[in-house]
């Protein structure tokens, strides 16, 4: 067998977000070694640290905490770290010959109606960009707003959600127009209580503003904690949106009662579970994915993106490590219940294949 194998479909790329072990250049150093990127979301943790997951806080909350965590010198988003502290990540990833998938950003987090939206979201847009760039990052996770003001969310189907709508639309334009701009795809994802809440409401918003050169997100266990059973399938919700990239987490159906009323919708205290091992349909949905991975390619080359399809593994699991379960011990049986799920479906993948770039062309090495 020759040392490079000419690049064959089908073919996705596994990777981790990137904030996951502590010291914090440790996982870098482990993801290098096992030929396994990082989606980027935080950086700057130290050994009593907990993880604040910035990306759950909204407007002036958002800014209020990163400022406290910057300060503090401790856990920061990869956008509100000091100069010095990306410099220093910048370096470990240089180091050991690390690769970034994407960026996990909280860009599309923030309430529609909180007081000074436009100006938050415009610096967050504008940060974000400058903080892709410096990385080299040319694709960037985002979000579709919440249709909110504080903590008063409207629900889909209610004439307040309908009221936040259109300047939900205009944000998302604008939002993602600027990032394709600067050479920067935009993968939107699907998240409760969003306007983009799951596969069809995305969908929607995507063909309403009539944004082109954006990728979709299809993340199972958020769609099976935020929308009831009845009202739609992790199945159905990437059937909207395919063809599209995949947020690798999983979860099962908590019935509860609600009055007199059943809902689908899991309990908050995340128990996510490895991929294949709750109700989000993976067996279902990867069985005929692997026909979308060359449109998916072709779609990030003409963004000028390497046009290499990339699942993200976001673990979320309770109690998985001293940094509140974002993932700690729980990484790598995770990444292997993903791998799994590829193996089971045909689909081929870095734990046996490495790319290689060579000019213009991928390539992928041959085992030994």
């Amino acid at each position: 067998m020759t040392e490079l194998e000419t690049y064959l479909q089908p073919y996705m790329v596994v990777a981790v977000f990137g904030d996951e072990e502590e010291p914090h250049f440790r996982h870098v150093e482990k993801a290098a070694k096992r030929n396994t990127p990082l989606s980027l979301r935080f950086i700057g943790f130290d050994e009593q640290t907990k993880l604040n997951h910035l990306g759950n806080f909204r407007g002036e909350e958002f800014i209020a905490e990163s400022q406290r965590l910057k300060d503090a010198g401790l856990v920061v988003s990869f956008v509100d770290a000091p100069l010095e502290q990306k410099k220093r990540y910048r370096h470990e990833i240089q180091v050991h010959r690390a690769e970034l998938w994407d960026a996990g950003t909280a860009v599309g987090k923030d309430n529609l109606g909180d007081k000074g939206f436009e100006s938050i979201n415009d610096k967050k847009i504008d940060d974000t960009i400058a903080a892709c760039k410096f990385f080299g990052l040319d694709k960037a996770r985002v979000f579709t707003y919440y249709p909110a003001k504080g903590d008063d969310i409207a629900l889909p189907g209610t004439p307040e959600f309908e009221r936040y709508r259109p300047a939900g639309l205009n944000a998302f334009q604008n939002m993602v127009g600027r990032f394709l701009r600067e050479g920067i795809t935009p993968i939107v994802e699907i998240e409760a209580r969003l306007l983009g809440y799951h596969g069809p409401s995305l969908r929607d918003i995507i063909q309403e503003t009539g944004v082109k050169g954006v990728l979709k997100y299809q993340d199972s266990a958020n769609v099976v904690r935020g929308v009831p059973k009845e009202q739609g399938t992790p199945l159905e919700s990437y059937e909207a949106l395919a063809p599209c990239l995949l947020h690798f987490k999983d979860a099962i159906y908590v019935v509860q009662q609600t009055g007199s009323q059943k809902t689908g919708v899991e309990s908050a205290h995340w128990p996510h579970r490895p991929c294949g091992e709750g109700d989000g349909q993976y067996k279902e949905i990867l069985s005929n994915y692997a026909k979308h991975i060359p449109v998916l390619e072709g779609m990030l080359q003409a963004n000028g993106a390497r046009p290499e399809v990339g699942g993200v593994a976001e673990p979320h699991a309770l109690a998985a490590g001293k940094f509140g379960g974002f993932t700690g011990a729980m990484m790598e049986p995770y990444i292997f219940a993903i791998v799994g799920q590829l193996d089971a479906a045909g689909i081929q993948h870095q734990q046996v294949y490495k790319l290689v770039t060579v000019g213009n062309q991928i390539h992928r090495a041959a085992p030994k």
